[in-house]
Parts: structure tokens; C-alpha cells; sequence
């Protein structure tokens, strides 16, 4: 993790979607490991208006488990501080939203 005061997208937020979660939205699209995606201002308060508890029926993940507030508080502060990239790990798909 980057650290709690300046999270990034790469180190601290997309560890905390699943690959069933990934995979899932992909059908729907919404691009949860795409940065090109998650870093454009709409699509990221989308994403996080389906996290949270007020979603109701279209809430994700889809069936839960659901995330902590800690979680939803961490991505909340991602948004707030700009969005930032951070390091993209090895593994990591070529991403179709770039």
C-alpha cells in the first residue's frame, strides 16, 4: 500500500475488487482493473455509489461480501486526492481502456 493519507489506485484500490468482481462488471461495463476507466471522475463515483450501503438492490460487490467502511473510506479519500495511478503490477492485463 502507498499509505493511507495518499492512496493510489494500483497499490491500494484494485486489491480490493475480486476477480469475480472484475470479471462480472467487465459484462456490464465497467472496468473495475482498467485505470484509464476507474480514473475518470464519473465513472469512479459511479463505481462508488454502487459500493456503497444507500445502493440498495444494485449494490456490489453482487451478493457481498460488501466493503468495510474502513474500504469505502480509503476510496473515498483515493477520489478526493485526485485519483492517482501509482505503480501498475507485472501480472497486470493489457488494459482495453488506454
Amino acid at each position: 500500500m502507498s499509505g493511507p493519507n495518499d492512496p493510489t489506485y494500483y497499490e491500494d484500490i484494485l486489491p480490493l475488487f475480486t476477480e469475480l468482481d472484475i470479471d462480472c462488471m467487465r459484462g456490464r461495463s465497467v472496468f473495475l482493473a482498467s485505470y484509464a476507466y476507474m480514473s475518470d471522475a464519473g465513472n469512479a463515483e459511479e463505481v462508488f455509489g454502487k459500493l456503497s450501503p444507500d445502493a440498495g438492490n444494485g449494490r456490489m460487490p453482487l451478493g457481498g461480501p460488501y466493503w468495510s467502511q474502513d474500504s469505502l473510506d480509503l476510496y473515498s479519500l483515493w477520489m478526493s486526492n485526485g485519483r492517482k495511478e501509482g505503480t501498475p503490477p507485472d501480472n497486470l492485463p493489457p488494459d482495453p481502456n488506454a
